[in-house]
């Protein structure tokens, strides 16, 4: 078992700085939170409390809903409980790299779902449908990296067929609550991931779940007791805090997402881009250059930190961000301006 090295990562830890203007970003930068620490350092503490928030959001069972330290183990649980040499796993492409590189740890078979920007990186059902089944598939909504919502319709027909051959979809829905989308959660044949990192802007919390049925929940639990198996106590305490301030969170992200975008699509626009709206904090735009390493490259020497297309597997395109606040925001998309306007005048 050996899992490929995840450069997205590593690429915005090794470039990020105080000092840098930072379009990578892919969460909600969101207003502090007042958070009730614990005293009693039981690991209990809170935990049921968060799980019936969950499980009411979603309107499942408790027994369909397990914590996680983040939609990252989530994910890896999911993957180990359904994955070895002999399975084969669908993954968008374009794609999140963990969802397309951790069945590679488990020795899977990988296709690719190709979300093409011709077709405003929508699922293509027939696709699917013209071909066999695999035994299990990471979806994203919204799509990680262009931010597109997908219709509950069509998820829900995937679901369906991958229920039917006894598959799972993992649908990731941790960009969800930009929208007003419904949750799949409790739709047969799938597990939903999310975590309260990206639209709740609490990454640090370390919260996430997954919902899915009770006996896959279960397997994911007595797998979890080996990997981590206990939740943060302050994370316990901030998920309830981020969850029941919840309403007034997502409205104010939601305003950020759509004053930003507008603005950082202009600049892309005017400097030759070709543009694919998002509802998300993240889009996935095509540049007017050959290479879009060198691009990134050029862009780190302008203090301009945005991720190069090549992580998610489709090379001449950058994913850029824009959930920070405004004071951060328009330093950045001003110096972001400036380069572009430098660059393809050369």
């Amino acid at each position: 078992m050996k899992f490929p090295y995840f450069e997205l990562k590593n690429y915005i830890h090794k470039h990020f700085k105080p000092e840098i203007h930072n379009l990578a970003t892919s969460h909600f930068e969101a207003p502090d939170i007042e958070l009730d620490y614990p005293t009693d350092l039981n690991f209990a503490y809170k935990l049921e409390e968060l799980k019936q928030i969950i499980a009411d959001e979603h309107n499942v069972s408790l027994d369909q809903v397990l914590i996680t330290n983040g939609a990252s183990e989530a994910c890896f649980l999911l993957s180990a409980i359904f994955l070895d040499e002999n399975k084969t796993c669908m993954v968008e492409k374009p794609g999140y790299p963990p969802h397309m590189q951790l069945p590679l740890g488990f020795n899977s078979n990988i296709v690719y779902l190709e979300r093409n920007p011709s077709d405003d990186f929508k699922i293509n059902l027939d696709t699917i449908k013209q071909n066999p089944i695999p035994d299990l598939a990471f979806l994203t909504n919204l799509h990680n990296p262009s931010g597109v919502l997908e219709s509950s319709e069509t998820l829900g027909e995937i679901a369906s067929l991958f229920s039917d051959t006894g598959s799972i979809v993992i649908i990731d829905e941790i960009f969800r609550l930009f929208t007003d989308a419904p949750t799949l959660a409790g739709t047969p044949g799938t597990a939903i991931v999310n975590s309260l990192s990206k639209c709740f802007g609490g990454g640090a919390s370390r919260i996430g779940w997954i919902v899915s049925d009770s006996d896959i929940i279960e397997r994911c639990s007595d797998l979890k007791d080996w990997t981590n198996p206990e939740i943060s106590l302050v994370g316990q305490s901030a998920g309830i805090a981020l969850l029941k301030d919840q309403s007034s969170r997502l409205q104010l992200a939601r305003s950020r997402i759509e004053e930003h975008q507008q603005i950082i699509k202009e600049v892309c626009e005017r400097h030759g881009f070709t543009w694919y709206d998002s509802h998300s904090v993240t889009a996935f735009p095509k540049i007017p250059l050959d290479n879009e390493v060198d691009f990134c490259n050029k862009l780190l020497d302008e203090e301009i930190l945005v991720s190069p297309g090549r992580f998610f597997g489709y090379p001449g395109h950058i994913r850029v961000g824009w959930g920070t606040t405004s004071d951060t925001f328009y330093p950045a998309v001003e110096a972001f301006d400036s380069a572009l306007s430098k660059f393809l005048s050369d």
